[in-house]
């Protein structure tokens, strides 16, 4: 029971690191910027300015989340070659509810808010099939957090440094990919909010399945041991 307490008492710690430069990013728009109106002006008057920024964005929300694509693909290959069932299981369980909650789940509630994207007035349109209706929430910080925190929780390693060091790098990307949506002016701050907390759902489920068969399979592993 102690064991158990620890162990969730450290998940939440890597939780709460992995997810400060997110709302970190979030506090400094609101309050350097002011209202939601304000930072999709200052940005529509920013990017013009600053193609290579502009550039920059565009490429991270684009290839952004397929780079984890790569890594929980990598993962899963190493599963295969190696017979490796836990490598398996994280990127399955990855698939499953990133498929369940950031695919299905916010595809759902885009269509169902009909929420404008910046710039498009500020009538909502539920039920809307239209992208410009389909602000909230935001898909890719939904999927960006779905993907970083099974890996956060995941690491293993009793150097807090270096767990620190990922726990923030991680998080940072996530921001960055995040801050995107707004820089490029796809979307609210509010929508990054609900897409961070779809996000993160989708990321503890994925790693409180994943644990529980690991630990499933390791007493199985034990009594055949013992019979």
């Amino acid at each position: 029971m102690l064991k158990d307490s620890v162990y969730n008492i450290k998940n939440i710690r890597s939780f709460i690191i992995t997810s400060i430069p997110f709302w970190a990013l979030i506090f400094c728009l609101y309050f350097l910027l002011g209202s939601e109106e304000k930072i999709y002006l200052f940005f529509a008057d920013f990017r013009p300015g600053h193609p290579r920024l502009t550039t920059f964005f565009t490429l991270f929300t684009d290839w952004g989340n397929a780079f984890f694509y790569l890594v929980y693909s990598t993962l899963l290959i190493r599963g295969i070659v190696k017979k490796d069932k836990s490598l398996l299981l994280l990127s399955a369980y990855y698939i499953l509810f990133q498929l369940i909650i950031s695919f299905f789940v916010v595809r759902v509630l885009k269509i169902t808010i009909g929420r404008p994207r910046p710039g498009m007035g500020d009538q909502f349109h539920p039920l809307s099939l239209q992208n410009k209706f389909n602000s909230l929430p935001s898909g890719h910080t939904a999927e960006i957090f779905g993907a970083i925190l099974p890996l956060a929780l995941a690491i293993d390693t009793t150097k807090q440094r270096k767990k620190l060091f990922i726990h923030l790098t991680l998080g940072c990307f996530g921001m960055l990919l995040a801050f995107s949506r707004v820089y490029l002016g796809k979307h609210h701050p509010s929508d990054l909010i609900l897409g961070y907390l779809l996000g993160s759902l989708s990321g503890f489920l994925t790693f409180t399945f994943w644990q529980r068969k690991k630990k499933i399979a390791c007493k199985k592993e034990l009594f055949a041991g013992e019979s």
